[in-house]
């Protein structure tokens, strides 16, 4: 599971490199900004999903931490230390959520002409 998150997170973050470099350079260069448009949608897809199945994960691993301290008579710090961990990360992936589901829509927005093109770094 680790390995399909990091794999999911991964080419989200790449796909957000390459959207982010598509944009800033379709003026410059020679590639078309629709290039810039599908790789955003692909950025962000990639890493909603890679945000979503983390937050699950630990949702349910937090879940199988308490099954195991129940079953085999373990301390219950074990049960504190993975709430702390969430307790932790859980605010910084809903942001990143956000974060990149702002970004999406801004752009969406200046290529309707409802927002002005610098909200969007355009």
């Amino acid at each position: 599971m680790a390995i399909a998150l990091l794999l999911a997170s991964g080419l989200g973050y790449l796909a957000l490199l390459g959207t982010v470099v598509l944009g800033l350079g379709f003026r410059w260069l020679w590639w078309p900004l629709a290039w810039h448009k599908v790789t955003g949608l692909g950025a962000t897809l990639g890493l909603l999903l890679g945000h979503s199945l983390t937050l699950f994960y630990f949702i349910g691993t937090g879940l199988h931490a308490k099954e195991l301290v129940g079953q085999h008579g373990l301390s219950e710090e074990f049960i504190e230390r993975t709430r702390l961990f969430k307790k932790t990360l859980f605010p910084w992936v809903t942001l990143g959520m956000l974060t990149v589901m702002a970004t999406f829509s801004l752009g969406g927005g200046v290529e309707m002409g409802q927002v002005p093109a610098w909200v969007h770094w355009g």
